[in-house]
């Protein structure tokens, strides 16, 4: 067993810890020699040209996601005018278990289209009432 173990509150390390640094116990060994890093700029003056030192690692370009290309649905969404009606008919977890759905995906589909939904309680409010 080592000198710290799984028992030990981080006051008894700590303490411990202290004291063997104070007897001179504790000698640190060195750091291995690790080779340097490969730089990715050169440093090397460009050949009596005063410009920006070129990279020498080629990085590719950064793709920009074009906006024409859309992602097809998994499933068929009703119409706008369906879904904000079927909203206020029933609550959106039985929508969504008839689309195959999560009410997360019906929320966030709902937000993408700008429809409102019922408030938060409208279903028990109404239940409560009849």
């Amino acid at each position: 067993m080592g000198l710290f173990h799984s028992g030990m509150n981080y006051w008894q390390k700590k303490s411990l810890s202290d004291r063997i640094h104070k007897q001179g116990r504790y000698a640190p060994t060195p750091a291995p020699d690790l080779p340097r890093p490969i730089p990715l700029v050169s440093t090397s003056p460009a050949s009596g040209k005063s410009s920006k030192p070129k990279p020498m690692v080629k990085v590719p370009p950064i793709r920009q996601r074009s906006a024409s290309i859309g992602r097809a649905t998994k499933i068929p969404w009703p119409e706008k005018e369906l879904l904000a009606k079927l909203l206020w008919e029933k609550p959106s977890t039985q929508i969504a278990a008839e689309l195959g759905v999560s009410d997360t995906a019906i929320k966030k589909h709902c937000r993408q289209l700008g429809i409102a939904k019922p408030p938060r309680g409208y279903w028990a409010k109404l239940s409560a009432k009849s």
